[in-house]
């Protein structure tokens, strides 16, 4: 039906024209030709009595009597193009609105979608940087454990270490109590009763 109206519509204009073209004919032969009025005297038929009064009969050409018709069948024409062509402009404007608002409404949706695009690849960016931020945390996070692990393990070498100073310095410290002892003893060597400190359950005396 869409394909069919722009030709519909073409064809009714020319024959609007068409018709505006004899219109304008007619009237230019109506104005330019009055009526022709003409008299004549009829007679009675033969067969009846009646007084033979003339009568006037005034005969309008049928010419121009038809032509008033078809002025009038042409104005009657040219009233309903008009009434159409109105309506099909109000048609054009019923059509015409819906297309605008279907264009506002794909013009705010390509906005939208800019947007959107636009937020995803900010989202996109954002995602990035944590999870860099997170490697790096990640990785700061390990070698803290690595230092931490490192210094723990060199205190308790420090440890160690000054545990055997301290015994180193404490052997020679009982080895000069027990000679005190001895000299305090007049020289003799007696077995102590009491257990050692470090725990071997006797003196160095006593392996002499």
């Amino acid at each position: 039906m869409g394909a069919c109206f722009p030709m519909a519509l073409l064809s009714h204009r020319m024959c609007l024209v068409v018709l505006v073209d004899e219109t304008f004919k007619v009237n230019h032969q109506l104005g330019a030709l009055h009526p022709a009025v003409m008299r004549r005297c009829i007679a009675a038929p033969a067969n009846k009595t009646t007084h033979s009064l003339p009568l006037h009969v005034t005969v309008v050409q049928d010419t121009l009597h038809v032509k008033a018709l078809a002025t009038m069948r042409i104005h009657r024409l040219l009233w309903w193009g008009r009434e159409y062509q109105h309506r099909i402009f109000l048609l054009q404007a019923d059509v015409a609105r819906p297309q605008q608002r279907v264009h506002d409404l794909y013009d705010r949706t390509e906005q939208e979608r800019q947007k959107r695009l636009s937020l995803e690849t900010w989202v996109q960016c954002i995602r990035l940087y944590r999870s860099d931020d997170r490697s790096e945390l990640a990785f700061y996070q390990l070698e803290n454990e690595r230092r931490c692990q490192a210094f723990r393990d060199e205190v308790a070498d420090i440890r160690r270490q000054h545990a055997a100073l301290q015994s180193q310095i404490e052997k020679p410290a009982r080895v000069q109590n027990n000679l005190l002892e001895v000299f305090e003893r007049g020289g003799r060597i007696c077995p102590r009763k009491r257990p050692r400190a470090d725990g071997t359950g006797g003196d160095d005396r006593h392996k002499t």
